[in-house]
């Protein structure tokens, strides 16, 4: 926050108090605190204040800070969620995200902190101008018709509305894409994002074939089993061992890749858990359809979905020595990270969210899971 800003409002506090001027000794007062509820404390000199301009709402700044207006975008194709920019600084946000009391997709518009996280408290709906407020612990949200559709909003002091000053500042509005560099600079690549509930998840299925840590994964072929088997430490598959899925299918991964300390998920994100996969479904909803992609053939026998969260789930199937590459355009299978005991096997195993052509819900398996050596899609989520 801009410290003109805050010495405005602090000395704002100060005429409010001088009129008890008798209890209160101004020359004693070195320095002036103010608590923020993002946590951040700012204390200043008195003796150091020259002089403060006080200006109106409607003014083109405001108390320092200046007015800006967000042009809001009509065009999702590359991610779901869209970057607002002023002078390099992501300063809102805006998402094409479901809305589940309302069964269908909203534009809508937060402002952003100092850090770039969007304020959830305080969006604002560009279809018809209502606000969107969201319980981030409970993973829910309050959403109020408004009356209008709007193009432009305004952004001030972090505060958004739908009415500003002919004069405020433009902004810049582009896709926030996950861009995600390993390998010391071998591999760079790009996911799109989607909001859904409070959660933001990768719009695609991770790809690399390196970790965190610039380590490389083995890529085993289809004709490689008993070394997908004998391998502990992580490994990836191409379905099919072609090449032109990996764009669409990204890689298959087993279940030592998932829980290697190395790390497969982009920095800042993470394999979800059980309790992340029973969260989107508890916000979006049990049915399958609103996953699944829906564009045609991406799910065999009319299988494709409506795609209202933007998950945009494809049937890429999955991988096993005992089975090979089985159920492209059937099945999606995506692991978390949660080890569950299998007591029939007495091994380990890992919880799987499951996506299927023709089942009209879709499935967390939190009982049951996969053993490590099949080959699962990962899905991530941000931390």
């Amino acid at each position: 926050m801009n410290n003109r800003y805050l010495v405005s409002l602090l000395l704002l506090a100060w005429v409010a108090l001088s009129a008890q001027a008798q209890q209160f000794n101004v020359a004693t007062t070195q320095q002036l605190r103010v608590h923020l509820k993002d946590g951040g404390v700012h204390t200043f000199d008195v003796s150091q204040v020259d002089s403060i301009d006080f200006l109106t709402r409607n003014d083109t700044t405001w108390y320092g800070l200046p007015t800006l207006q967000i042009d809001v975008p009509t065009k999702f194709a590359d991610s779901y969620v869209q970057q607002v920019l002023y002078q390099g600084q992501k300063v809102a946000e805006v998402c094409l995200e479901y809305i589940r009391s309302e069964e269908r997709q909203h534009v809508v518009v937060y402002p952003a902190d100092s850090t770039g996280r969007a304020d959830l408290t305080q969006g604002i709906s560009a279809d018809d101008g209502g606000t969107v407020v969201w319980d981030t612990l409970a993973n829910t949200v309050t959403y109020t018709t408004g009356n209008a559709p709007v193009e432009h909003l305004f952004l001030t002091a972090g505060r958004l509305t739908t009415e500003g000053s002919a004069d405020a500042l433009p902004t810049e509005v582009s896709p926030e894409m996950l861009i995600d560099v390993r390998g010391g600079g071998k591999e760079e690549l790009r996911y799109p994002i989607v909001k859904i509930g409070t959660q933001y998840w990768m719009g695609q299925n991770l790809a690399t074939e390196y970790y965190q840590d610039g380590t490389q994964l083995p890529t085993y072929s289809s004709t490689q089993g008993a070394t997908w088997n004998a391998n502990t430490t992580g490994a990836a598959h191409i379905y099919a061992d072609n090449q032109d899925y990996l764009s669409m299918y990204g890689r298959l991964y087993n279940g030592h890749a998932v829980l290697s300390t190395a790390g497969l998920a982009p920095q800042g994100w993470q394999v979800p858990t059980i309790e992340q996969w029973t969260q989107l479904r508890t916000y979006a909803g049990a049915s399958a359809a609103l996953y699944k992609s829906d564009l045609p053939l991406t799910w065999v026998n009319d299988g494709e979905g409506n795609n209202l969260t933007g998950f945009d789930a494809y049937a890429g199937g999955y991988y096993s020595s005992a089975t090979g590459d089985v159920n492209e355009g059937q099945d999606g299978w995506f692991w978390s990270q949660t080890v569950l005991y299998d007591v029939l096997t007495r091994s380990n195993s890992l919880g799987t969210f499951r996506l299927n052509n023709a089942a009209k819900n879709s499935v967390v398996y939190s009982d049951a899971g996969h053993s490590y050596q099949f080959g699962h899609s990962v899905r991530c989520v941000r931390k």
